[in-house]
């Protein structure tokens, strides 16, 4: 699949969160009705406004967080028409391999990036993340990284700031 059609299968499946205090990137999960976003999005609160593409703007209950795996999940409704997203195991994934970031980067519509995974084992605090080069920006936290299969490699979380392109995600597994 090329990348402009992984980006017109995948882009409903995107969506835009906003709390009092920030605002990020979120993927809805068909089968588990909810979408997930990292824990710093959402950060406190109990709930938290989404808007996309599938789904009406509205107010939507948080239903877990991990602030350890800066993870979070929240209950929605998600009708038969979005994507369902196939995740990639962690020998599925490889240095060199191009990927692509799906976001909300600075509170744009839908924006696609494209890079390669730089590191497979970067450790940080006792987590591993994926380490790549696709160029994330402040607002694509929470947004999903594909391989140019289509499957959901992992979930972009932070950047290094005094770096260039050096964005890490957790791995969906």
């Amino acid at each position: 699949m090329n990348i402009q059609d992984l980006i017109k299968k995948f882009s409903p499946a995107i969506v835009q969160l906003s709390t009092p205090f920030s605002t990020g990137t979120g993927f809805l999960i068909k089968d588990e009705q909810i979408v997930v976003t990292n824990y710093h999005v959402v950060d406190e609160m109990s709930e938290v406004i989404i808007d996309g593409p599938s789904m009406e703007k509205a107010i939507y209950p948080i239903l877990y967080i991990d602030p350890k795996l800066d993870l979070a999940f929240i209950k929605v409704e998600v009708n038969d028409s979005v994507p369902s997203f196939t995740m990639s195991k962690n020998n599925d994934v490889s240095v060199g391999e191009e990927v692509i970031a799906l976001g909300h980067p600075m509170g744009l519509d839908t924006t696609a990036t494209q890079g390669i995974i730089s590191n497979i084992n970067n450790w940080v605090d006792g987590i591993r993340y994926i380490q790549h080069d696709a160029a994330l920006n402040p607002g694509n936290s929470g947004g999903p990284l594909l391989d140019t299969k289509g499957r959901l490699i992992g979930i972009n979380t932070f950047i290094l700031r005094d770096g260039q392109n050096m964005g890490f995600s957790l791995p969906a597994e």
